[in-house]
């Protein structure tokens, strides 16, 4: 893994790391609510490296080595893309977008139709606001599209238990999966989701950022 910055346009740092082959097929990740640059591809490391792509992943505005972007919009991430591509010399590249990476790897496609080759949609989310769209999600969900205080307070609490007891948070994670999904999660996972867990509890602003914008039409 390589880790890197750079300075956008407007002055914010954005964070990124980089998998697999220099040369090969450039492919930009986008991570989840939340998320980070390295994601879960730490467990995937070898075999990324064994394939002929380029993993680039950015860190979303409040999330890790990324600064605030206030009042932030979904396709806003396409000109932080954009630039991110610039820097790093990548004319057309491919899109993945996982869970709440999702719309923004539909917006880039939107905002770059030149410059996007394809895009892949993983964990995919529709529209949160429309009627019925919460009715069968857990109550962990609701609490985080709920907004204002009762976000930042239901945030922040799930903050505190990862840097009290980042073991026990893991568990209380695993314990919030469906079965199907608990059953797919075998134990060398455990101890990446731990540090997953950690690193992310480092800040607050990207997922309350997140989960304000993924609610809106």
């Amino acid at each position: 893994m390589i880790d890197g910055c750079i300075k956008l346009s407007d002055g914010r740092t954005l964070g990124f790391a980089e998998f697999g082959q220099m040369d090969g097929h450039p492919i930009f990740v986008f991570h989840g609510t939340p998320g980070l640059r390295f994601h879960l591809f730490s467990h995937l490391a070898t075999k990324i490296t064994q394939g002929n792509i380029r993993v680039i992943a950015p860190e979303r505005p409040g999330y890790g080595l990324s600064d605030p972007k206030p009042d932030r919009t979904i396709l806003d991430w396409a000109g932080d893309v954009q630039q991110l591509a610039n820097h790093l010399r990548i004319e057309r590249f491919s899109l993945v977008g996982i869970s709440g990476g999702d719309p923004h790897a539909i917006a880039c496609t939107y905002a770059m139709p030149h410059r996007v080759i394809k895009a892949a949609v993983i964990c995919g989310i529709g529209p949160l606001n429309v009627p019925g769209a919460l009715d069968t999600v857990s109550e962990e969900i609701q609490m985080c599209v709920g907004g204002g205080e009762l976000l930042a307070a239901f945030t922040n609490q799930l903050v505190g238990m990862v840097r009290s007891d980042p073991d026990a948070f893991v568990t209380y994670f695993l314990g919030c999966l469906p079965e199907s999904d608990r059953n797919m999660i075998t134990k060398d996972m455990i101890p990446i989701f731990r540090d997953f867990a950690i690193e992310a509890a480092r800040r607050t602003d990207g997922i309350i950022d997140d989960c304000q914008i993924l609610t809106k039409p």
